[in-house]
């Protein structure tokens, strides 16, 4: 993997910080606006009150960090970088949208002590918030990521990304932040914006005929 020029580094960092900050603002947003409502909406099977808690997993759902700083490695124009950053934007917006329309929280029980997963696992929580549920962003925004990334991948590269994406929504239920209707939404809300919005800007022209 070559190293991409300085311009395009900064032009990823920039993006990714007007990205964080509209994380922030959505994703934080809706959780307020949603701890002011008494209303909660059930989202969850009984069964999966069942799922164990495996604190091990927050090495996976913690793996997204270093999934969104790949981008100006993997995707080696501007148009690309900011069509990604597009689609992220539209999935967070999608995402506090729907927080605030399916008022949920959580319905596991309490986990047990941490021990040496303690900091970690506290820090994912902290990240996650309480009522922000349906859908799941971090699967969303895994899967766009991973979607756009593995549009010109050979065979095992894109294996490869697809499993990434696969780990990262398995730690979202087996750290108990998620449930699993929080996931499937995630995944069809993140290949539908993926589709959407970077392929479309992304889009090659299609060779003349002879």
């Amino acid at each position: 993997m070559n190293r991409p020029p300085r311009d395009h580094l900064l032009r990823a960092l920039v993006l990714g910080l007007l990205l964080t900050a509209w994380f922030g603002l959505i994703y934080g947003g809706a959780n307020y606006l949603t701890g002011l409502r008494a209303l909660r909406i059930r989202i969850h099977f009984d069964w999966e009150l069942g799922l164990p808690f495996l604190p091990p997993a927050v090495l996976g759902y913690l793996s997204i960090i270093p999934l969104f700083g790949l981008s100006p490695f993997v995707l080696h124009s501007r148009r690309e970088i900011e069509a990604l950053a597009a689609t992220l934007a539209a999935v967070i917006f999608a995402g506090g949208l729907s927080f605030l329309l399916v008022p949920a929280q959580a319905a596991y029980p309490a986990p047990p002590v941490l021990g040496r997963w303690s900091t970690l696992v506290g820090f994912a929580r902290s990240c996650a918030l309480q009522y922000n549920m349906l859908p799941s962003l971090h699967v969303a925004l895994g899967v766009a990521c991973v979607s756009s990334y593995s549009r010109d991948a050979r065979a095992r590269t894109k294996a490869l990304l697809w499993s990434w994406s696969a780990l990262l929504a398995l730690s979202t239920l087996a750290l108990h932040q998620h449930h699993v209707a929080d996931v499937a939404a995630g995944l069809a809300l993140g290949l539908a914006v993926e589709r959407s919005i970077y392929r479309r800007f992304t889009r090659r022209p299609a060779p003349l005929s002879a």
